[in-house]
C-alpha cells in the first residue's frame, strides 16, 4: 500500500500534509527531519525523490509556519534549494517544478501580507509552472495553484489602489479549466470564490453596488459546501462575502448578515486555525 501523500503520476515523491495549523510539535519534527534528509543526500546523491522530499520537509514547516503568521524565509530557502537539487540531478524531473511553484506562492502570500510588492516572485512562480505545464498538460493542481497566484497578484493591486480585475479574470479563467478537467475540484471553486470577494471589495470601496460580483461567489461556495460541507476555507469565504454584502443593504438586513458572518468565520478559525492570517480581522 502506498503512504499517505504519495504522489503516484508525477514520481515517487512524499508530499506532507499538514492536518492542523497550529500542532505545537510540528516545527520541532520538522526542523528534526529537514537534517534527516541532509544526511541521506549523500549516500543518494544521483536520486532526485531524495532532494525532493527534502525540500517537502521543508515546504510543510513554510505551511506551517505561513499559517501562524510567522517568518517563513528560511525554511522556504531551504524548500527551493531542495527542489532545485532535484533538477540539478535530473532536469526532467518536473515534479520539482510545482513544488517550486508552490513554495514561491507562499512567498508571494507572505509579501502580500507584509505589504511589500509580490510581483517578482510570482512571476518566478509562474515560469516554473509554465515548465511544469509543459510535460504535464492538463494538470488539475498546477490550474489551481496558477489561480491562486493570480489571486494574490489581484490583491496585490487592491492594496495599491488599482483594478484588480483583469488579474481575477485570469485566476477565474485557471479555475474554469480546472473544473473542466475535474468538475468536483473543491479548490477550484475556492478560487472562484475569492474572484468574487476580491471583485466585490473593489467594488465595494469604489461605492458601487457588489450584487451581482458577490453571486457567483455564493454559487461557488454552495458547490465547495455541498462536496465538503465542513471545508473550512469555504466558510471562511462565506463569511468575507456576507461582510462585504452587509455593507449594502438596510441596517435591519445588514444586522443579519454580519450575524451569520461572525459566526461561520468563528468555526472556520476553530476547525482551521492556519487560517487567522488571511480572516481574523474579518469584519
Amino acid at each position: 500500500m502506498a503512504p499517505p501523500g504519495m504522489v503516484g503520476p508525477r514520481g515517487t515523491a512524499v508530499r506532507l500534509t499538514l492536518g492542523n495549523g497550529l500542532s505545537p510539535p510540528l516545527d520541532a519534527g520538522y526542523l528534526e527531519a529537514g537534517p534527516a534528509f541532509d544526511r541521506a543526500i549523500p549516500l543518494n546523491s544521483s536520486n532526485a525523490s531524495v532532494q525532493n522530499n527534502r525540500g517537502n520537509t521543508w515546504l510543510a514547516l513554510v505551511e506551517y509556519q505561513a499559517g501562524r503568521g510567522e517568518p517563513i524565509d528560511d525554511a522556504a530557502a531551504r524548500a527551493l534549494s531542495s527542489y532545485r537539487g532535484a533538477l540539478d540531478v535530473r532536469p526532467d524531473y518536473t515534479l520539482a517544478f510545482i513544488n517550486i511553484a508552490e513554495t514561491e506562492r507562499l512567498m508571494a502570500l507572505d509579501r502580500v501580507r507584509r505589504g511589500k510588492d509580490p510581483s517578482e516572485i510570482l512571476r518566478d512562480a509562474r515560469a516554473a509552472l509554465d515548465r511544469y505545464d509543459a510535460a504535464n498538460k492538463g494538470d488539475v493542481d498546477a490550474l489551481v495553484l496558477r489561480a491562486r497566484c493570480a489571486v494574490l497578484e489581484a490583491r496585490w493591486e487592491l492594496a495599491g489602489g488599482r483594478d484588480p480585475r483583469p488579474a481575477l479574470a485570469n485566476a477565474r479563467q485557471a479555475a474554469r479549466d480546472a473544473l473542466a478537467i475535474d468538475g468536483g475540484a473543491v479548490a477550484a471553486m475556492l478560487v472562484e470564490a475569492q474572484g468574487a470577494q476580491w471583485e466585490a471589495e473593489w467594488l465595494s470601496r469604489r461605492g458601487s453596488r457588489t450584487n451581482a460580483a458577490l453571486r457567483p461567489g455564493y454559487d461557488a461556495i454552495a458547490r465547495a459546501k455541498a462536496a465538503e460541507p465542513h471545508n473550512a476555507e469555504a466558510l471562511a469565504l462565506e463569511a468575507a462575502l456576507l461582510f462585504i454584502d452587509a455593507r449594502d443593504r438596510y441596517p435591519e438586513s445588514a444586522t443579519e448578515l454580519r450575524r451569520r458572518a461572525a459566526m461561520l468565520v468563528d468555526q472556520a478559525l476553530r476547525a482551521k486555525p492556519s487560517l487567522r492570517p488571511d480572516y481574523g480581522a474579518l469584519r
